[in-house]
């Protein structure tokens, strides 16, 4: 008799394959690809690999006149 294995994990895959199928999730996936695009373009085009201001607010700053940039682009 063959026996077929089931992962003590297999639950939690089940739920999550049944929230991928959502139109909220291919939404959200949507969305997040938009903003990963915006910020691959900001770090390879407008060098912003690293930031150069220090601090919470330096970033802020930095990444306000980056977008401010890529909007007037």
């Amino acid at each position: 008799m063959r026996k077929i294995a089931r992962s003590v994990h297999e639950a939690g895959r089940d739920i999550a394959s049944d929230i991928a199928k959502t139109v909220s999730y291919k939404q959200s996936r949507m969305d997040r690809k938009k903003v990963e695009m915006l910020f691959a373009r900001l770090k390879r085009i407008l060098k912003l690999d690293r930031l150069r201001l220090r601090g919470p607010s330096g970033a802020r700053d930095e990444f306000l006149l980056a977008a401010i940039a890529r909007n007037l682009r």
